[in-house]
């Protein structure tokens, strides 16, 4: 391979993973739920309603947790906001059942803010992955060329 296509390879690796470097951050500025609590279950059911309404399925839990004596309140299941499918809102209220001892994930920050389910970051990952893969070849292919 010639220098200037190895450079723009280059170029590319580099700019994958400035973006996946930024997402990553934004997320986790976004959904800091840095710590845990136990908490139980003390109401879950499916949100008639609203998946009526919007065609999914939307599980209604409401648990209660504890941190630094203080009894919180919370029906935040999932950080992240995508639909449910039928078979993934039924999975989800058969963990988070009544009486269940679930992990809160919580802002440590602000206690209040909780949920069962973190939210992932592996698209973040997976990006920095394709980065790291475009500067291995590049570097590889300058091995080879002994440049």
């Amino acid at each position: 391979m010639t220098p200037v296509p190895l450079l723009l390879l280059f170029t590319a690796g580099v700019a994958v993973a400035g973006y996946g470097l930024v997402r990553y951050s934004r997320r986790a500025l976004r959904d800091p739920y840095d710590a845990t609590a136990i908490g139980t279950v003390v109401e879950s059911d499916l949100d008639a309603e609203t998946s009526a309404r919007r065609g999914d399925y939307t599980p209604a839990v409401s648990y209660e947790y504890v941190v630094d004596g203080v009894t919180y309140r919370h029906d935040r299941v999932r950080a992240n906001t995508d639909p449910l499918s039928r078979r993934g809102g039924t999975v989800l209220l058969g963990e988070f059942h009544e009486d269940a001892e679930v992990t809160v994930h919580y802002d440590a920050a602000d206690p209040e803010r909780a949920v069962l389910v973190p939210p992932e970051g592996g698209g973040s990952w997976l990006v920095l992955a394709v980065a790291g893969s475009l500067v291995a070849i590049v570097a590889a292919a300058l091995g080879v060329a002994g440049v």
